[in-house]
């Protein structure tokens, strides 16, 4: 089995993304598809890695624990891709969160690494056991050892790696992500899991993404350079540390379609610590629709 989850199997047998991939996977791979990829994983790391140069410490940690590296790509998301990647985790989030996430993923190049654990655990997926490693994205709820543990994000958005749950999830992603030529090398590179040097990844990745501290005090002075009035108001919310939601939505994305003069990470920036004003939502956050009188049905 690929998903401990038979809810997430039932609904991932209706994703185009999945089924695609897993199409493509299971001609590549044969009967030996499951066995395989219960030992494989992926690694996303995201902007802030790059741009503030992270990727040596948090591959160290990768390897430290037994993941070896046997691939790499650039990716570069957008906001489709974004939904499409998260698109069951998205769902029901905020609004803020979603016109934050837009600006946050696309401030600059990922780097996805594909990996092989030498350190399986029995009964236990690569992918699994790999997510664990990973910790969560509050700081306050990591442990020592994990790898955000060590890294410490500057803001909860800005939480450096992503990587799937379970083996479903990364054939679903994969499919989000690449198209069907892409997916069937990746897959054969996979297969064979032969160890890389990261290197020319690293290189790649820091030659389309210039270095960036992803600094609150210093993305703020910047924005005030062009945007006085709109300094003010974002400055004042985050000394207060609170703000309304409708506010907070309006801000962020007038810094992902109006602010042009700002660079994309200043802008990421700001948007991540403008959506820590907000409470930490209670279940779903998604509001129901109720159709207007011209949509409803008539009787």
């Amino acid at each position: 089995m690929i998903s401990a989850d038979p809810a997430k199997l039932e609904r991932y047998a209706r994703d185009i993304a999945f089924r695609e991939a897993w199409t493509d996977l299971a001609a590549c791979w044969g009967e030996q598809a499951e066995e395989i990829l219960s030992r494989r994983a992926f690694v996303l790391f995201k902007p802030e890695t790059v741009l503030m140069r992270r990727l040596e410490e948090a591959t160290a940690e990768l390897e430290r624990h037994g993941f070896a590296p046997v691939l790499w790509r650039l990716v570069r998301l957008d906001r489709n891709l974004v939904r499409g990647v998260w698109r069951y985790e998205l769902a029901e989030a905020r609004l803020a969160t979603l016109a934050a996430v837009d600006i946050v993923a696309t401030a600059g190049v990922c780097l996805l690494v594909g990996l092989r654990d030498d350190r399986p655990e029995p009964g236990r997926y690569a992918a699994a056991r790999l997510a664990s490693l990973k910790g969560p994205a509050r700081q306050a709820e990591r442990r020592p050892g994990q790898i955000r543990y060590r890294l410490r994000n500057p803001a909860l958005l800005l939480n450096f790696l992503h990587t799937p749950d379970e083996p479903a999830d990364a054939v679903r992603e994969l499919g989000v992500l690449f198209a069907a030529d892409e997916r069937l090398a990746l897959f054969r590179e996979l297969r064979d899991a032969r160890d890389v040097s990261l290197e020319d990844g690293f290189a790649a990745a820091y030659a389309a993404t210039p270095t960036h501290a992803l600094d609150l005090d210093a993305s703020l002075e910047l924005l005030a350079r062009d945007y006085a009035q709109e300094s003010a108001t974002i400055a004042g919310l985050l000394r207060g540390g609170t703000a309304d939601e409708e506010l907070v939505v309006r801000l962020i994305r007038w810094l992902d379609t109006q602010a042009v003069r700002l660079p994309r990470p200043d802008r990421a920036v700001l948007a991540a610590h403008l959506l820590e004003l907000l409470p930490r939502p209670e279940g779903p956050a998604a509001t129901p629709y109720t159709p207007g009188p011209r949509l409803r049905p008539r009787s």
